[in-house]
């Protein structure tokens, strides 16, 4: 079996890339509703199940904060 040193085409490495954001996205995509439909084992639960209620709190204000920021315009 020989290995190639040849560069793969412009158009396999764009399809290549592609597929890897496409993948990732479904990841981050996936994570970000479980996280919301499970808040109690996969989001801000799991702070206050080890002790760290200040990141609760913390959390809070801040999605408050942000929420204020895009209702005014007063995004950074």
């Amino acid at each position: 079996m020989t290995l190639s040193a040849a560069p793969a085409s412009p158009a396999k490495a764009s399809q290549a890339v592609l597929l890897v954001r496409i993948l990732v996205g479904w990841v981050f995509l996936s994570e970000g509703i479980q996280k919301f439909l499970f808040p109690g084992a996969l989001g801000v639960g799991r702070f206050s199940q080890i002790g760290l209620l200040f990141l609760l709190i913390v959390g809070a204000r801040s999605l408050e904060a942000r929420f204020m920021e895009r209702r005014t315009g007063a995004h950074a």
